[in-house]
């Protein structure tokens, strides 16, 4: 019983290292699937960066086709009501209308004490 148990533990041990190889190799390999995988041209980090910046140019995309929107709303009005480019060319432009006198107020200057014709000054 002894030899047949002596036997057994030899051939483990043999057995045991050819496992232990194929254990090994395999770790071996799954370890350079997971290094390549994490680097190169399709990397997961790369796509996972590529995915963001998507979402990101995306958003920016929604963005943008609403300010066009917009724009062409304004863009139709200001075709249509006369009144709108007046008042563009006014506020904007600083254009008057023939005939007209524009009077501008300036605020009064103030020294660092205060203004000059407050009560302080009397």
């Amino acid at each position: 019983m002894a030899r047949g148990r002596q036997r057994e533990v030899q051939e483990g041990l043999r057995g045991g290292g050819g496992r232990r190889r194929l254990v090994l190799l395999v770790g071996a390999l799954l370890l350079g699937l997971l290094l390549v995988s994490l680097s190169g041209e399709g990397s997961l980090i790369r796509l996972y960066r590529l995915s963001r910046q998507r979402s990101v140019l995306l958003e920016e995309i929604e963005r943008l086709q609403a300010e066009n929107a917009r724009l062409r709303r304004e863009v139709g009005a200001l075709r249509l009501d006369e009144t709108r480019i007046e008042e563009i060319a006014r506020v904007r432009l600083g254009l008057v209308r023939s005939r007209e006198v524009v009077y501008r107020f300036t605020p009064p200057a103030t020294s660092p004490d205060g203004p000059a014709d407050g009560p302080a000054s009397r």
